[in-house]
C-alpha cells in the first residue's frame, strides 16, 4: 500500500568484475514534474458500503490486483468482506488480514470474548489463544505461519502447529522461496534470537536482513550487540551465512554525556528486529544474495574513514565510506553499492569512478536497483534532514534517479514500488500522502508522467512493454478500481 513507509538509506555503486563499465552521467534534477494526458481506463472491482470506514489500515489488495477485502463494524462487531461478500462470521475484532502470493487465499485473525482464532478462507480454522500477531503466508499459498500466545510466552504457529520455542515476542518471520524452510526473530527478555529450521542462534541485541537465497538452501543475516557506558554507546555488528558468524565490526561511537538541544536526550542505538543495517551505526550491512543463490555480499567498517564490501568471503578495495548497498545486478556477476568521500555521494563501477550521485542537499538514497537485463542504475533520493534522520517524521522529499536522471521532487512521506518493465525500458512507482488542495493523494508516476490522483494506491505498479501499458490498484472513497493506461515515452514530455 503507499502508505506504507521505509527508512531510506544513501547510496552509489561499485561493479566487482571486470565488465567494462558504462556511463552514469549526472544530470540537473526536474523540479517540474509532467502530467500525462491520456486518460485512466477505470474498472470498479468492489465498493464499500457507507457503514464501513473509507479508510482503514486494514484494507488489503491481492497481488493480481482483482481481489479487495477490508473490514466493517455494525453493533459493535465486526466482519471481513472480500469484493463485498462476507469471510467468516462476526467477531469482537479483527485484524491482521492477508492474502496468499497467489490470491487464492485469504486470512485474518478474529477475536471472540477474550481468545483469538485464524479463519482462512472464510473458516475457523486454528486453535484459540490469548493474542495472535500477524499472519504470513508462504510463497505457494498452501503453508501459513503466525505468532501466537498460547499462555503466558508467544510462539510460532506453522500449519496449525505451535513451535517448541517459546518467548516473551516473535518479532519477525519468513519462508523460503520453496516454501519449505522457515525462519523466526524471537525475543528473550532484551534478547533477540535468529531460529532457522527451529535450530537457535546466538543471541543479540539488535537483528536485522534475516533472509533465504532464491534456492532456498541458503540463509543469512546481520546481528549486533551494543556497548553502553558514559552516555556512549556503540554497536558491534557481525553477519552469519549458513550459521557461520563472521568477524565482529565496530560502528561509529553514538551519544554522549550532552544532551541534544533539540530532543532533550543523548541518540540511542535503537535494538530489536531492524529493516535496515546501517555501516556506520551497526559497523556491517545486511548479506545478500545473488539472484542465482550462489553468491553473497555485505559491507563492513574496519574503521573510521575505512569500509569495504565483502564478497564471498574476501575484502575488496578499502573506501572512505560506503553508505548503502550491496546488491547485485541480474546476471549475478555485479555488485552495486554507494560511497561517499569528501562529502561527494558517488556512482562507481567496475571499481572506477563513472560519475557523481544525485546533487543538492540529497541526505539518503534508497531501494538502489539493476534494471533488467543489467540495464541502467535506479535509486531513490531522499532530502530529510534532522527530524527525519532520528525517525521522527516520516515525511521527506524523495524523487527517482534512473541512470543518473533526476525525476520530478515530491514532499511525501512515501515514495516507492520502484518497479521496471521486462525489457527495462520503462520505469514506475507510487507517489503516497501527497498534500494537494487541501487532500492527500496517491499516483503512479511512468517514465516521469504522472496519473490520476487516488486516496490511496496499493501494491506495485505492472508495466507491460509490450502491451504498453501500466495497471495498477487504486482507492478513491469507498470504491476500488483497476487502473490501466497507457505508458508515455520519456523522451515526449
Amino acid at each position: 500500500m503507499a502508505r506504507t513507509v521505509t527508512r531510506p538509506v544513501i547510496a552509489a555503486a561499485l561493479a566487482w568484475n571486470l565488465l567494462a563499465p558504462y556511463a552514469l552521467a549526472a544530470q540537473t534534477p526536474s523540479n517540474t514534474p509532467a502530467r500525462a494526458n491520456s486518460a485512466e481506463i477505470e474498472e470498479l472491482i468492489a465498493e464499500k458500503a457507507s457503514s464501513c470506514a473509507a479508510v482503514d489500515d486494514e484494507d488489503v489488495i491481492a497481488d493480481d490486483g482483482r481481489k479487495v477485502a477490508w473490514r466493517c463494524r455494525a453493533n459493535d462487531k465486526w466482519t471481513v468482506l472480500l469484493n463485498g461478500i462476507p469471510q467468516g462470521g462476526t467477531f469482537d475484532e479483527v485484524r491482521s488480514l492477508i492474502f496468499s502470493p497467489d490470491g487464492q487465499h485469504m486470512a485474518y485473525a478474529a477475536r471472540r470474548g477474550n481468545r483469538w482464532m485464524i479463519v482462512e478462507d472464510a473458516a475457523e480454522r486454528s486453535a484459540t489463544y490469548s493474542d495472535v500477531g500477524s499472519l504470513l503466508f508462504s510463497a505457494d499459498g498452501k503453508r501459513i505461519a503466525f505468532s501466537a500466545k498460547p499462555a503466558k510466552k508467544w510462539t510460532l504457529v506453522v500449519d496449525g502447529e505451535p513451535q517448541p520455542a517459546e518467548f516473551d515476542g516473535i518479532v519477525y518471520w519468513i519462508f523460503s522461496p520453496d516454501s519449505r524452510r522457515i525462519a523466526y526473530v524471537g525475543r528473550r527478555r532484551d534478547k533477540f534470537i535468529v531460529v532457522v529450521d527451529g535450530k537457535e542462534g546466538t543471541p543479540s541485541d539488535i537483528v536485522g536482513g534475516l533472509r533465504f537465497s532464491s534456492d532456498s538452501g541458503r540463509v543469512a543475516y546481520a546481528a549486533a550487540d551494543v556497548k553502553r557506558g558514559f552516555g556512549k554507546q556503540k554497536a558491534v555488528g557481525r553477519v552469519t551465512i549458513d550459521g557461520t558468524a563472521g568477524p565482529a565490526s565496530e560502528g561509529a561511537q553514538v551519544g554522549s554525556l550532552l544532551k541534544s538541544a533539540v530532543t532533550g536526550s543523548t541518540p540511542q542505538i535503537y535494538t530489536g528486529y531492524v529493516s535496515q543495517f546501517w555501516i556506520d551505526t551497526h559497523g556491517v550491512s545486511a548479506p545478500v544474495f545473488s539472484p542465482d543463490g550462489m553468491r553473497v555480499a555485505h559491507a563492513v567498517r574496519r574503521d573510521k574513514d575505512a569500509t569495504v564490501i565483502v564478497l564471498d568471503g574476501k575484502q575488496g578495495p578499502v573506501f572512505p565510506s560506503i553508505i548503502a548497498g550491496p546488491v547485485f545486478s541480474p546476471d549475478n556477476r555485479q555488485v552495486a553499492f554507494a560511497i561517499s568521500e569528501n562529502q561527494t555521494k558517488a556512482l562507481v563501477i567496475d571499481e572506477a569512478n563513472v560519475g557523481r550521485g544525485p546533487g543538492g542537499d540529497t541526505d539518503f538514497i534508497t531501494h538502489l536497483t539493476f534494471a533488467p537485463g543489467n540495464g541502467p542504475l535506479a535509486y531513490i533520493g531522499v532530502a530529510g534532514g534532522t527530524l527525519y534522520d532520528e525517525g521522527r517524521t516520516a515525511r521527506a522529499r524523495r524523487r527517482v534517479y534512473v541512470d543518473g536522471v533526476a525525476g520530478p521532487e515530491y514532499n511525501v512521506p512515501y515514495l516507492g514500488g520502484l518497479e521496471f518493465s521486462v525489457d527495462g525500458k520503462h520505469v514506475a512507482y507510487v507517489v503516497g500522502g501527497l498534500s494537494e488542495a487541501s487532500r492527500s493523494v496517491a499516483f503512479v508516476v511512468v517514465n516521469g508522467h504522472e496519473g490520476k490522483r487516488y486516496d490511496d494506491v496499493f501494491g506495485r505498479p505492472r508495466l507491460d512493454g509490450d502491451r504498453r501499458t501500466v495497471t495498477y490498484t487504486a482507492q478513491s472513497g469507498r470504491k476500488f478500481y483497476a487502473v490501466s493506461a497507457s505508458i508515455e515515452d520519456t523522451a515526449s514530455r
